[in-house]
């Protein structure tokens, strides 16, 4: 059949290699995503060339097998051969594209299920073949890798795949999930087959060293590693020390071969300022240990068969920004029936848990709660009779519990009790109130979403609590009764579709019902739906749809809510003219929104426009900019190129911080950006090594223009490179040079034409190149951690800017730089200021600007050295001496020492010197006023002081203290000081849109704090000691179009009305004001009786800030690179 005239041929080429990439993601099954992927390079021939051209559509290597009895072994033979016959294809096709792989083998169980662990041989004799010829395939893929999936239903297959994958460091791995065990195995009283902790340990850490040693490897080997999930892996725990971990997944481990408590204690200490998401299912230690606190973590999982096990590890473990818990009682896991599980069921060990959690998790700001499995029901009489109650109100369980979280918005139940449900329904009081202070409280106060997973017995359970929820709205309706957005049951097919309850519409916005299909095979589920109703006089159910998940039916509705609200909108257009959005197109690309040829990948007649219109992108720019982060950008990078002619300055990154750091992959697609690398002028490279050897092939000797150089390279050479970075050999042009990578490599570059150079590394790279004498370096810094290099003796007749920042010292003696003005030391020893000296002496040369970084400096170790430098116009260092102050204090009738000194910057905490600083900065103001006429002129400059401290904290208490300002200690100013942390938290979530969950009720506490504001503060001293101006004056500075709300401008115009209000009272007193704060930790001298002082800064600040490299220098060690 001809496709000449069909509408998908006219499709352009990124828009069909984008579908391709959905469509392998979307398939029915995770293991179906190859046999997608040859099917679309077998339609025809473009389509094959297409998918052939892009690496990434190759580099998921998924495989399933398994065992069947009723099939002969020889033709399960060649079924499993023809399961990973396509591998190599895919590893060949995929190029150095980073890999996803995912094992699934369910072929080593015998009859009953156990594992075979007794023979030698660990796997069955007729599969062995198979794991062998899996591992031998990705073994010298094992770098590339960047997740890796292995599940098995026994640990036979996982021992057998992994020594097959010899140890080496995985660079790019991010996501590592091992998982060969079953709920059951938690319990049992010895794990078999023993010594396996070895076998897995030599994957991951081969030397099975612990502490120091097993954090630099697992630093070096696994840099990326963000997300691990081990299930019934055992492991010696004192070795795994895996850091910037996010994610971690415990699960289901004997205990004999669990974690103990400290070593536990040490992996998550050592991930405690990264991990947001921690489960601990059947794997926690039983023994008692040390509390640690993880700041960071927002989501708890605890999973338990006896609440006994999770006892020693609740009171440990400090989570202070804990949002969503998840509790799972795994019993019916572990059981058959359900008679087992609520024979084996301790209603008082269930109260006892929860009652540890309330006394050691912040419940009260808990927002998401999932409870799997967990029986709420109160203790029977006869169970009564048997043990006596704890001390505790059983009489309100489970209201002791749910009256903690006040702050709750989603609830999940797994198999619901009928204590859960009812206590849902029902209003109590606190039983440790007296009668005369009880009132009445909601259960669930915020509640917003409310999801129940049901067993098929519950379907009377189910239709009790609808109906009494809807007798509890009307019953309760004085007591403020949240009325829900959204509640989901989950429930058996037979009965899902029958929950027509008049009335819904009273309890919720929209009321889904999903019916479960057991066993979990069928991909898609019939629902109904109730959508959101304006009235309550609205039918609670009104539509059959059906769905796959719970996730699909809300995107689903979103989507349809959104076209129905803007169709008139979109209708509009669809009829904008050519002309009209040309404009449009090129306003947006000059506004730096983004990549000008986004806009082309909306729909076709898009592209075209969009494509006429980069042209005319920026036409007064000297150059033309493109920020190459992933490879899904390629759409219009071709017209870009063809049609700008303009020099390029370039920036080619490993991964995009701002898109979930997708990794770079180099395709044939980048053939045409390396092509036009003759019109590059600046490059910027941020990648790995096998990715700039890909690179480098077709941009070598085609660098006419280029003058700017960035390299940086995330992962460690393998062994001697040879001519790995030869390829900027032949650049006429280049001048400019940076370099950070973590060891050394053979750069080979026009060393003779360098006229700045930076390099970061930990060991040195190419200095010894530069450092001749007939250099014509002009700037030079220089950064390593650790040297044993002595440099040859050289004179720099050019060097004008030196920054070191290393521990060698014979780089300080050998050189000659007569023309040096500014040079930058930072030393972790305290004889920083003698090498200046020996530098200056060596040179003759004349500074004009200092920076010394040291740990300690004694008294009057800087006399010596402003003596020498008499042109001094900048200094800055930390932690000043006493004496050095008093050597630059104005004395009468006596020149002091560095007269033309204009800024002094001092990093500093200490508040000794307080005193003198101020008398040497009045002493040198007023020095120009009296005695100008006794001296040469502009012999005394006026000196301009920064002080930066290493928190906003010491800054605020420090102007404070230099102001004279003492800080109330009545409730009315603690009130006032936390309205201004309220707002400057705000402010950070605004700034940050990955943080912009809960903006609305943000916003709305910040115009009430607003309002309690301009209540309360009618005293110029609350303002000024507690900063709530300067946050109030941020959000002006912000402007409307940036504040995320609806009322955004009643709310703008609210906050001028309080800046205008208080702006009276500030200006009262700011003839005796001395200091403006610049940032959130640095502070400015201003002086007083200024012909036009600067009013604005001196009330509300300045708003640039120090450099956050600069700001804590004087804490930092050349270790710390």
């Amino acid at each position: 059949m001809s496709t000449i005239g069909s509408p998908i041929s006219r499709l352009p080429q990124e828009i069909l290699l984008e579908i391709f990439h959905v469509g392998s993601c979307l398939t029915g099954s995770p293991f179906d995503a190859m046999d997608f992927s040859i099917l679309v390079s077998l339609v025809c021939y473009q389509w094959r060339t297409l998918a052939l051209s892009s690496s990434r559509l190759w580099s998921t290597i998924l495989l399933e097998f398994g065992q069947d009895d009723s099939w002969p072994a020889e033709i399960l033979h060649e079924s499993a051969k023809s399961r990973f016959r396509h591998v190599p294809q895919f590893l060949e096709r995929s190029r150095q594209a980073p890999l996803r792989v995912f094992l699934s083998i369910r072929a080593f169980e015998d009859e009953s299920g156990q594992y075979q662990h007794e023979n030698v041989d660990l796997c069955t004799k007729g599969f062995n073949f198979l794991l062998e010829a899996v591992g031998i395939l990705l073994a010298p893929h094992g770098a590339r890798f960047r997740e890796f999936h292995l599940l098995s239903g026994s640990i036979a297959p996982i021992i057998e795949i992994l020594a097959h994958l010899p140890p080496s460091a995985m660079t790019l791995l991010e996501t590592l999930e091992i998982h060969c065990s079953v709920p059951h195995q938690s319990y049992i009283g010895d794990f078999e087959p023993q010594g396996i902790d070895h076998t897995l340990s030599t994957f991951l850490n081969p030397s099975g060293s612990g502490g120091r040693e097993a954090v630099a490897y697992f630093a070096n080997a696994y840099p990326r590693l963000k997300d691990v999930t081990l299930c019934g892996i055992p492991l010696p725990w004192s070795s795994f020390a895996p850091r910037n971990l996010t994610s971690l997944t415990l699960n289901f481990l004997p205990i004999d071969v669990r974690p103990r408590a400290e070593d536990l204690r040490a992996l998550l200490l050592g991930n405690a300022h990264s991990l947001e998401t921690l489960s601990i299912q059947g794997s926690a230690p039983c023994e008692e240990g040390k509390p640690f606190t993880l700041p960071k973590l927002v989501t708890l999982s605890l999973g338990y068969a006896y609440p006994e096990e999770v006892s020693y590890l609740i009171p440990n473990i400090r989570v202070p920004n804990l949002k969503n818990l998840i509790v799972k009682d795994l019993r019916r896991c572990l059981s058959t029936s359900e008679e087992e599980v609520v024979a084996s069921a301790d209603p008082y060990s269930t109260i006892l848990l929860f009652a540890a959690l309330c006394r050691h998790f912040p419940l009260r700001t808990l927002e998401e709660l999932t409870l799997c499995y967990v029986l709420f029901a109160p203790p029977s009489p006869t169970f009564a009779l048997r043990r006596p109650p704890p001390d505790l109100a059983t009489t309100s369980w489970p209201h002791s519990f749910f009256s903690h979280l006040i702050s709750l918005k989603s609830l999940k139940v797994h198999d619901p009790d009928e204590g859960i449900l009812k206590s849902l329904n029902s209003l109590y009081y606190k039983p440790q109130v007296s009668k005369e202070m009880q009132r009445v409280y909601v259960t669930f106060p915020r509640l917003q979403s409310l999801q129940l997973h049901c067993r098929a017995s519950d379907r009377d359970l189910v239709r009790r609590f609808l109906n009494d929820r809807i007798m509890y709205i009307q019953l309760a309706r004085r007591y403020n009764v949240p009325r829900l957005k959204d509640i989901t049951v989950s429930a058996a097919a037979k009965w899902a579709h029958q929950l027509d309850i008049p009335g819904l519409a009273l309890i919720a916005d929209q009321v889904t019902g999903i019916e479960n299909h057991w066993p979990r095979g069928n991909a898609t589920a019939p629902t109904f739906v109730q959508p959101p109703t304006p009235t309550l006089d609205t039918q609670a159910l009104s539509a059959i749809s059906h769905v796959r998940d719970y996730s699909t039916i809300q995107t689903r509705e979103y989507y349809m809510r959104f076209l129905t609200s803007h169709r008139a909108t979109l209708s509009v257009i669809r009829r904008i003219p050519n002309e009209l959005l040309d404009r449009i197109f090129t306003m947006v690309a000059e506004s730096n929104c983004g990549q000008p040829w986004t806009l082309g990948l909306v729909c076709r007649r898009w592209w075209i426009v969009a494509s006429s219109s980069i042209p005319q992108v920026r036409p007064s720019g000297e150059y033309a900019t493109i920020s190459w982060k992933k490879s899904g950008s390629s759409s219009m990078v071709n017209p870009y190129m063809y049609r700008s002619l303009k020099p390029i300055s370039i920036s080619i990154h490993n991964v995009d911080p701002t898109l979930g750091a997708k990794a770079y992959e180099a395709e044939a697609s980048d053939s045409n950006l390396c092509l036009a690398s003759d019109r590059w002028v600046s490059l910027s490279l941020d990648l790995g090594n096998t990715n700039f050897t890909t690179l480098s092939q077709t941009i070598r000797n085609n660098l006419p223009l280029l003058r700017s150089l960035n390299i940086k390279l995330t992962s460690k050479p393998e062994g001697w490179l040879g001519g790995f970075l030869n390829a900027f050999e032949n650049a006429p042009q280049l001048r400019e040079l940076e370099v950070e990578a973590h060891s050394s490599h053979f750069l080979v570059l026009p060393w003779h034409q360098i006229t700045r150079y930076v390099e970061r590394c930990q060991m040195p790279v190419a200095l010894t190149r530069l450092i001749r004498d007939d250099s014509i370096l002009e700037d030079l810094t220089y950064i390593v951690s650790s040297t044993t290099i002595h440099f040859p003796p050289a004179t720099l007749k050019h060097l004008e800017h030196l920054d070191i920042r290393a521990p060698g010292a014979s780089l300080y003696y050998t050189l000659t730089v007569p023309a040096l003005k500014r040079v930058r030391l930072q030393l972790d020893t305290g004889d920083a200021i003698e090498k200046i000296i020996h530098l200056i002496q060596q040179s003759s040369c004349n500074l004009t600007k200092i920076s010394i970084h040291a740990r300690s400096m004694e008294e009057s170790s800087l006399f010596t050295l402003l003596q020498l430098t008499p042109q001094l116009l900048e200094l800055e260092c930390n932690d000043l001496p006493i004496s050095d102050l008093l050597n630059l204090t104005f004395f009468p009738n006596i020149l002091p020492i560095a007269p033309l000194l204009k800024k002094l910057v001092l990093h500093c905490s200490s508040r000794a010197f307080y005193q003198e600083l101020m008398a040497m900065i009045e002493s040198r103001a007023k020095f120009g006023e009296r005695y100008t006429r006794k001296l040469p002129p502009n012999s005394v400059e006026r000196l301009d002081v920064q002080m930066v401290f290493p928190s906003s904290e010491e800054c605020v208490e420090a102007h404070s203290l230099l102001e004279g300002w003492e800080q109330p200690s009545t409730a009315k100013f603690l009130k006032v000081k936390n309205m201004a942390a309220q707002l400057q938290s705000t402010l950070d979530v605004w700034r940050r849109p990955q943080l912009r969950n809960g903006i609305i009720q943000s916003v709305l506490d910040v115009k009430k704090t607003c309002i309690e504001a301009e209540r309360l503060i009618l005293d110029v001293m609350f303002l000024n000691t507690s900063r709530v101006h300067k946050a109030v004056y941020e959000i002006i500075q912000m402007g409307p179009n940036n504040i995320p709300y609806e009322e955004k401008y009643r709310f703008y115009k609210r906050a001028e009305a309080l800046i205008h209000e208080w702006t009276p009272l500030l200006l009262a007193d700011i003839d005796s004001r001395c200091w403006i704060q610049q940032g959130k930790y640095s502070l400015l001298y201003v002086g007083e009786k200024q012909a036009d002082p600067p009013y604005r800064d001196i009330l509300f600040g300045k708003p640039q800030d120090v450099e956050e490299s600069e700001l804590f220098w004087y804490r930092c060690s050349p270790d710390d690179g």
